[in-house]
């Protein structure tokens, strides 16, 4: 096994890093395809329907190169709240 990384558009400019905490998976990976970024799924049940992102590798805000990789910690929060 290994891990694999996708790279997109190497060109030179800079993005700000978006609040990617709460997102879901697709709504994250949606976000960050948008604007460059690559990312990395981290954590467990990526595939259930209540799993947001709970911590970015990098905060939001800062400055990186298009392409940066980030890596996203995903957890299941439990909606059903009562």
């Amino acid at each position: 096994g290994g891990t694999i990384i996708l790279h997109t558009d190497s060109s030179s400019s800079n993005v700000k890093v978006p609040k990617f905490i709460g997102l879901s998976v697709a709504d994250a990976n949606s976000t960050a395809s948008t604007i460059g970024l690559n990312v990395k799924l981290s954590g467990l049940k990526l595939d259930e329907p209540d799993v947001t992102v709970s911590t970015q590798s990098i905060p939001e805000g800062t400055e990186v190169p298009t392409g940066t990789v980030i890596t996203l910690n995903f957890i299941h929060n439990d909606s059903s709240g009562e």
